[in-house]
């Protein structure tokens, strides 16, 4: 329909056009399902180290979705490419081309090298800079529609950092990466319990 739409304008009437109709969604269909093929095959073609935009494909139910990845936001290149070989980690061993976890790293990223700019990789990242992490998230207390942040974002972004170190520290790390092997885990201090309690703000007590 949005190829009839940009061929023929909203004006047009289908019904009164079958054949037409028919010839455009023969195309469209046959166009579709090579896509869905083409696309998903060459996944590992986007995956390369060497590339800073990467765009894997999942089929999910009938719809072809993808996941963009873009690496060239994170200015530091050795913890660029710690992250290129987890993501690709994550992408192969457990697929979800909905996983927002690249987002939520890159977020983490930037808050570290605002606060220190000379970390060059995790295995910088001392207990000083996790703890000034902490305070950080703690002060971004609004998320971008406005709205109160729950303390379970926080949570998430230790997690997320948890396990971005893990991978650096442990067997699966990618034989070709070789930028120094973080010898502690600082984000694995901070534990949160009831995590189920913090998803809303505690309201003002008067």
């Amino acid at each position: 329909r949005k190829m009839q739409y940009r061929l023929f304008g909203r004006t047009m009437d289908c019904k009164k056009y079958p054949k037409l109709w028919q010839i455009l969604k023969s195309i469209v269909v046959e166009e579709y399902d090579l896509q869905c093929k083409k696309f998903i095959r060459e996944n590992h073609k986007y995956c390369n180290l060497k590339n800073d935009i990467w765009i894997i494909y999942q089929m999910k139910g009938p719809s072809l979705i993808y996941n963009k990845s873009d690496f060239s936001v994170i200015s530091k290149p050795f913890l660029k490419t710690e992250l290129k070989c987890y993501i690709k980690y994550r992408f192969f061993n457990n697929f979800n081309a909905r996983d927002r976890t690249f987002g939520e790293i890159v977020k983490c990223i930037d808050i570290l090298l605002k606060n220190n700019p000379y970390i060059e990789h995790m295995s910088d990242v001392d207990e000083v800079d996790a703890r000034m992490f902490y305070e950080s998230l703690e002060s971004i207390d609004t998320t971008k529609n406005g709205r109160k942040k729950s303390p379970l974002n926080t949570m998430n972004m230790f997690y997320q950092m948890r396990d971005f170190v893990r991978y650096l520290m442990g067997e699966n790390r990618d034989k070709a990466l070789k930028t120094p092997r973080p010898q502690q885990n600082i984000f694995e201090d901070y534990s949160f319990v009831n995590s189920d309690s913090f998803r809303n703000n505690t309201k003002i007590i008067p």
